[in-house]
């Protein structure tokens, strides 16, 4: 990543970043956020743990969202595992950092809008953003039909996935809520249509998100549906992945 910092740069006007889980780590442990929640767990449940393979023990430290859904199916002990991973991040969010080269990125380009997939406010504490700078997606019809307006002034952070840190969470962590979230998201009345019309005339950069690539495109089409109907032309964007030379092309609409 930290050899595309510059070149990135130059395109600050047309990028949306999208920052997933895996560009945090938890600061003293050399490891990343997810890493850091796994070891957590297993502590915390060492009957559970032996049972775990290492298959499974490696998706759940780096497979995203999908390393997510298998942590909440295996610790999911007394149905608690909602509050205990919510407990996890308060008790040590003040170790949390991001990923240094994708922090200096955002400093120096300062983009309007940056997209992540996190479920809580993790960006805005290591970006000294306010709350007025966050909006969290919701499946509540509502919410979202006059919530989702974006400005054009300032950083907005926009969780694409909702909120883990309200009194009432609703956020993505498991298959179940997975697909309320995309049922909802494809509804014409709820579907987050400031963000679409904030990225109808600007390119779609993922820095960092191992979301599975079909799915990010099925999110991604509720967002691009007026760009799709009426065929006014393509959204394209750059999937940055540590093991390749280049940025790869996202498929475009």
């Amino acid at each position: 990543i930290e050899k595309y910092v510059e070149a990135l740069i130059k395109y600050r006007d047309n990028l949306v970043p999208v920052i997933g889980d895996e560009l945090f780590y938890v600061e003293g442990e050399d490891c990343t956020l997810h890493e850091f929640i796994t070891k957590c767990f297993e502590q915390d449940f060492p009957a559970v743990a032996v049972n775990v393979s290492e298959e499974e023990r490696q998706l759940m430290c780096d497979g995203g969202y999908d390393g997510l859904t298998l942590l909440s199916h295996r610790y999911n002990v007394d149905n608690n595992y909602e509050s205990k991973y919510i407990g996890y991040i308060e008790n040590y969010r003040n170790r949390i950092r991001l990923n240094d080269a994708i922090k200096e990125y955002i400093q120096k380009t300062r983009p309007n809008l940056i997209v992540t997939t996190s479920s809580f406010s993790l960006l805005e504490k290591e970006l000294g953003l306010d709350k007025q700078s966050s909006f969290w997606y919701s499946i509540d019809d509502n919410q979202t039909k006059n919530k989702d307006i974006l400005s054009p002034k300032g950083m907005i952070v926009y969780h694409l996935f909702g909120e883990a840190e309200a009194p009432m969470p609703e956020w993505v962590y498991n298959d179940i809520s997975l697909l309320k979230f995309i049922h909802c998201l494809h509804d014409k009345n709820s579907s987050p249509d400031g963000l679409t019309q904030y990225l109808r005339r600007r390119f779609l950069l993922i820095l960092g998100c191992k979301l599975p690539n079909w799915f990010f495109q099925f999110i991604l089409y509720p967002l691009n549906k007026e760009l799709i109907i009426n065929k006014r032309g393509h959204l394209q964007g750059f999937w940055l992945r540590d093991k390749n030379d280049e940025p790869l092309p996202l498929k475009s609409f």
